[in-house]
């Protein structure tokens, strides 16, 4: 009898160990930055000494950085990542055809019940593999050397603080900035694209800074609060916004009448042909420019003289 209750005691420590280093998984990819030996010791209302034994047999995944008095990830790839990590960075692309593989392999060993499912890195795609890699960069506020390509084909290599991931229709970018190190253009807020990245490099972990910002924007650019135009929606075209949740997107703000006949829309804009004269192209007349918008004359100008080249068959 007493065998058979110490190998339950051991069986239930061993379970409450597992769990709490997949708890402390979890918070590392969340909020690396409260990961001291202090604050994770009174979270589990344990001593500091159970959490150096609890992490120890997993100094190849998690180590302690003594420069920044907490626990990190070895690399910013690990080896695992909780499902519910995977799914809060890739739930808006669960039918892209990039993750569709991935999300296959999943669905396969995950009850979507379980957050704490580990999944390896290893077998993940290429794609979902930089996107962890940026996430754990901003979170940890790490400086990074990528090697970019540009859409001349140009490659080149940049050092780089990564600040917010972003997706603008089918395609991931995250908004930088040039770091010191690159010696020109210091400071500037570009927009990378995932797929035109390629070898990522570890450069320093910065302390004393936060590179996590609230960025809106797209793929051209961070959003400037005076530049937008002002539309009007009608009832059908405000209907179709609403419900497919593109007014919780950044580049909209609802002045006046939700749910009425007519909507009064702020847009941001980047590009006014590539963003807001394509769209009122797409929707016209049901949505329009408002009457008082300073650019108003200019927006109609430009819509005629694209449906005269239309008609007459010829292309910009």
């Amino acid at each position: 009898i007493s065998y058979v209750i110490l190998t339950i005691k051991f069986t239930y420590e061993e379970y409450i160990m597992n769990e709490r280093i997949k708890d402390i998984c979890l918070k590392l990819y969340e909020n690396n930055i409260l990961c001291t030996k202090e604050n994770l010791a009174a979270e589990y209302n344990v001593t500091i000494k159970t959490i150096e034994n609890t992490l120890k047999p997993y100094s190849e995944e998690i180590i302690y950085d003594k420069k920044l008095k907490r626990y990190r990830f070895t690399n910013l790839l690990p080896k695992y990542i909780p499902y519910k990590i995977f799914y809060k960075i890739f739930k808006e692309s669960i039918n892209d055809s990039f993750l569709k593989e991935d999300f296959f392999i999943i669905d396969n060993l995950v009850n979507n019940d379980n957050n704490l499912f580990m999944i390896e890195t290893e077998k993940l795609s290429d794609m979902s593999k930089k996107i962890i890699i940026f996430t754990l960069a901003i979170n940890n506020n790490c400086v990074l050397e990528v090697e970019y390509t540009t859409n001349g084909e140009e490659s080149y290599s940049r050092f780089i603080k990564p600040h917010t991931i972003f997706k603008d229709t089918f395609s991931y970018y995250c908004f930088i900035s040039y770091e010191k190190r690159n010696n020109e253009n210091i400071g500037e807020l570009r927009s990378f694209r995932f797929d035109k990245i390629g070898e990522i490099k570890l450069v320093e972990y910065i302390e004393n800074e936060i590179f996590k910002k609230n960025i809106y924007g797209n793929k051209y650019g961070e959003y400037k609060k005076d530049k937008y135009v002002i539309l009007i929606f009608n009832k059908n075209s405000a209907s179709f916004f609403q419900d497919s949740g593109l007014f919780n997107k950044p580049e909209y703000e609802v002045i006046i009448g939700l749910n009425s006949e007519h909507v009064t829309v702020k847009m941001y804009y980047r590009n006014l042909d590539l963003e807001v004269i394509s769209i009122l192209q797409r929707w016209m007349p049901q949505i329009r420019i408002h009457p008082d918008d300073p650019k108003k004359k200019e927006i109609e100008n430009q819509i005629k003289y694209n449906s005269d080249l239309f008609l007459m068959g010829t292309s910009i």
